[in-house]
């Protein structure tokens, strides 16, 4: 039996025989609030302080055209259809300084998880996380969805951008920040890993890696670096090298990044880099340039050079409206790819849809 029962009973009754020179109407006000603080006293007690849990989500939509080979849906037929990039549920929490992070994308009627896992505090100054995450070995990958200034990532960042189940641990002394990544990899549980180092120093003002662009026109001076190193241990000859630059002065924003890629790449199936198959033996490079005309209109431009045998190159123009940040967005975006093969050149335009809450 729950004993907070009697224990009202009991306390309706005492203060009934207490209050019988009073009016009834303080009589039961009273009453109530007795009774109100009784069952909160006689409620389970808390195993630790929570910050409940919050849920956000966001759509991320587009149209996207094209007539050439490089982006038909099927042969022989055009591309011009709506699609998502994107329908992601978040929930996060807090209990006793160890954060949670559990995100799911739903497309086509099915479900996938994103990011799922537990951050918490070794010192001061030190971090830990397990669980499932993206690999930081570069900026363009591990920007947040929701906070890009391009429908879709640099090719480079959409090569590195998968999640994977893993340990982190990361230390912040000052303007430099260090992460040691040691993550599943291609052979899943298996007993080697795919390891990330990352070293990332804010020369000036906040760090800026996890927000591409969209800063307004009045944007604080920053300045950051990156240096990072990958490799999948499952496979042989997958180290990979990367530097790069994000920059943001009043209405100013730039990115920069570079990547040497061993030529064990094609061997990847699977873990954090499974889409980097096509870099194998490469050095890639992009480049984003971005103007934000007002606190809505930013300009967009972005070179990528693929450093392969057929000389791809892409060139992309955009421009940005936002009706409220990277909280509510319209996302106009041009590029065209040259390349020695044909089946590679091509033209996409996107208008993309990005609402957030």
């Amino acid at each position: 039996m729950n004993r907070s029962v009697p224990s009202i009973l009991f306390l309706a009754c005492a203060a009934g025989v207490a209050r019988a020179s009073s009016s009834p109407a303080d009589d039961w006000l009273s009453l109530d609030r007795e009774i109100a603080s009784l069952a909160q006293s006689t409620s389970p007690a808390q195993e630790g302080e929570k910050k409940g849990i919050k849920v956000s989500g966001y759509v991320k939509t587009q149209y996207d055209h094209s007539g050439d080979e490089r982006y038909q849906p099927e042969p022989g037929t055009d591309l011009s259809g709506v699609g998502f990039e994107g329908l992601r549920v978040t929930f996060s929490g807090e209990i006793e300084g160890y954060e949670l992070k559990l995100s799911i994308d739903g497309k086509d009627g099915t479900f996938k998880l994103k990011d799922g896992y537990v951050r918490f505090a070794l010192a001061e100054s030190i971090h830990a996380q397990m669980g499932q995450f993206k690999s930081r070995f570069l900026f363009s990958a591990f920007a947040s969805d929701e906070k890009l200034n391009t429908y879709r990532r640099t090719f480079l960042g959409n090569a590195y951008g998968e999640r994977d189940p893993g340990l982190q641990l990361d230390a912040q002394f000052g303007p430099l920040i260090a992460v040691a990544q040691a993550q599943n990899g291609d052979d899943e549980a298996g007993d080697e890993w795919a390891l990330t180092g990352k070293l990332i120093l804010a020369a000036m003002g906040q760090a800026l890696e996890k927000q591409a662009g969209g800063f307004g026109p009045e944007a604080e001076t920053a300045l950051t670096f990156g240096l990072g190193y990958f490799d999948d241990g499952a496979i042989d000859n997958t180290s990979a090298l990367s530097a790069e630059a994000m920059f943001t002065s009043g209405p100013l924003w730039a990115h920069a990044e570079i990547s040497d890629q061993d030529d064990g790449f094609t061997g990847l199936t699977g873990g954090p880099a499974k889409k980097a198959g096509s870099l194998s033996d490469t050095t890639p490079w992009t480049a984003t340039l971005a103007f934000a005309l007002s606190e809505q209109f930013e300009l967009v431009g972005r070179y990528e050079d693929e450093d392969d045998s057929d000389d791809t190159t892409t060139v992309l123009a955009g421009v940005n409206y936002y009706v409220n940040g990277h909280a509510l967005k319209w996302q106009l975006n041009y590029a065209t790819t040259d390349s020695d093969d044909p089946e590679q050149d091509g033209d996409l335009f996107t208008l993309g849809l990005f609402v957030a809450v």
